[in-house]
């Protein structure tokens, strides 16, 4: 039986030596949830230090004063690992361009948003 401090010490170890989470998992030999949450209570507590984005916004462009960003910002905002897991998924859907993709969920978002606010048209 494992030891939930000693685990979570273990897991801050391995990701302050820089090790991605699935390599931490892989390391370790604990669940996705269990290497995540264990990251997560290490930045709560200070000990780990927070998420920082890769990429700022751009702010050259602009939709009725709305910075646009880029497609690269989002991918560029996510971990590698995230951005395995979006780019696999994408690919999985028969997806030739990250553009189409986030357009389909874009898309799917509004009509879910819509039907939640005022129902089933």
């Amino acid at each position: 039986m494992s030891n939930t401090i000693d685990d979570t010490f273990a897991v801050w170890k391995a990701y302050d030596s820089g090790l991605q989470h699935s390599e931490i998992q892989d390391k370790l030999g604990f669940s996705y949830d269990k290497v995540t949450s264990a990251i997560y209570r290490g930045r709560q507590k200070g000990i780990i230090a927070p998420a920082v984005r890769c990429a700022p916004l751009d702010p050259r462009l602009s939709y009725n004063r709305f910075r646009r960003g880029s497609i690269a910002d989002v991918v560029d905002g996510l971990s590698l690992e995230n951005q395995h897991a979006f780019i696999s998924h994408a690919r999985e859907q028969g997806y030739e361009t990250i553009a189409e993709f986030l357009l389909d969920l874009a898309i799917d978002f509004l009509e879910q948003e819509r039907e939640r606010l005022h129902g089933k048209a």
